[in-house]
């Protein structure tokens, strides 16, 4: 109960000693210096710790102009560019596979389909089953001319790329251009801009370049995928992936200090791959009635994603944030105490004697009597009144 008491009723003060060393008034001094500098250069400077940053909305329109002749077939944007209307991404097609009047009914499953491969009809799923990466559903038989179980699916099944004249590239689609218009609002400072902003391109001659003409908003888009596997371990170029087709990143970076004009405010432009080479395709049909006979043709393009990613952020000064910064960077400033308390109670040679001057417990009132008031007032006075000259400590 007493030892509760104590430590209820146990009040403690900082004693100040002040330590003559050369050796930890350099480490003290250099720890101060290095806060000092990570408040100035990282947080003022790098980080901008003055300013308070908003980030922007924004919104992504894009527009293809281009056309094409390929194997005296004219390819245009209508041809290439399925879905035409995507959020902020759209799709290029490089080369199409085309698999021709398809129609319900049953067929053979194809050779690619391993768990559709049979000899007998026990060989198959029964009727109604699925199979994994399948086309359609198990009918239960066996076809014994393509050794496959049949199904009921839109048949044929999809054509392989080896049969003659079922798949087509796509020439010239580098030379296709989009135009990408993209507006940010930035609702803290209520500014608004676009890249487009008044007259200052002519979008219809304006072409970007990363060196002469940074800020057209007019893409060619075999330039864009040029920089972009430009960037990688192994360079490619456009013909290299249009077999297979790519993910290729469009970012927009809007990084404003509207502590200058705002017609300061512009856009920068770069270009990355995002896939791991794997490619990107997908399928979409064209459906049609022959008669009273439903058909459709199926279409596996592969090609480019364009994908547009915007960071929109801009900047101004506040003093409360500047305020908020100092406070915290200058707080940091208590470890440099910490770091010279540990070195010279843990690490120096007298380090027993520096804790005897730096704790000292109390333990009542009524034990300080006139001996220990005294004892204390002379061992005080042999060390300088709290000062500790470094040839007693180290």
């Amino acid at each position: 109960m007493e030892s509760v008491l104590s430590v209820l009723f146990d009040y403690q003060t900082n004693k100040i000693v002040s330590i003559k060393s050369k050796k930890v008034g350099i480490i003290n001094k250099l720890l101060q210096l290095i806060v000092v500098g990570y408040l100035v250069i990282w947080v003022m400077i790098i980080q901008k710790g003055y300013q308070q940053v908003d980030r922007g909305l924004f919104s992504v329109t894009t527009s293809l102009a281009g056309v094409s002749l390929t194997n005296s077939r004219v390819w245009d944007v209508e041809d290439v560019v399925v879905p035409a209307k995507e959020n902020k991404q759209f799709f290029v097609s490089t080369k199409v596979v085309v698999t021709n009047h398809q129609v319900q009914s049953v067929c053979a499953e194809d050779r690619f389909v391993k768990a559709a491969r049979c000899n007998h009809d026990s060989d198959c799923l029964p009727a109604g089953r699925t199979f994994p990466l399948g086309n359609g559903i198990s009918d239960g038989t066996c076809n014994l001319t393509s050794r496959t179980c049949n199904i009921y699916a839109w048949c044929p099944t999809i054509s392989d790329e080896q049969i003659p004249g079922s798949h087509q590239t796509v020439e010239g689609v580098a030379n296709f251009t989009v135009l990408i218009k993209n507006q940010v609002f930035f609702s803290t400072y209520q500014v608004k801009r676009s890249n487009v902003e008044g007259s200052q391109f002519d979008l219809t001659h304006c072409r970007y370049d990363s060196n002469t003409n940074k800020l057209c908003p007019v893409f060619q888009l075999g330039s864009i995928v040029e920089e972009a596997l430009s960037k990688q371990t192994t360079v490619l170029h456009f013909d290299d992936i249009k077999e297979e087709g790519a993910v290729i990143a469009i970012r927009i970076k809007w990084d404003c200090n509207l502590d200058y004009s705002v017609d300061d405010c512009t856009p920068t432009y770069a270009f990355d791959r995002l896939d791991e080479s794997g490619g990107y395709n997908y399928y979409y049909t064209n459906n049609y009635f022959v008669g009273n006979q439903a058909e459709r043709q199926l279409i596996k393009a592969y090609g480019i994603l364009f994908v547009v990613l915007v960071d929109a952020e801009a900047r101004r000064f506040d003093i409360i944030e500047t305020l908020y910064n100092l406070g915290s960077s200058l707080a940091i400033l208590v470890v440099a105490q910490v770091i010279c308390d540990f070195i010279i109670t843990y690490i120096m040679s007298r380090r027993e004697f520096f804790k005897s001057h730096k704790y000292l417990t109390i333990k009542d009132e009524e034990e300080m009597d006139c001996v220990e008031n005294n004892h204390l007032f002379e061992r005080a006075g042999r060390i300088n009144y709290g000062s500790v000259n470094s040839d007693q400590i180290i």
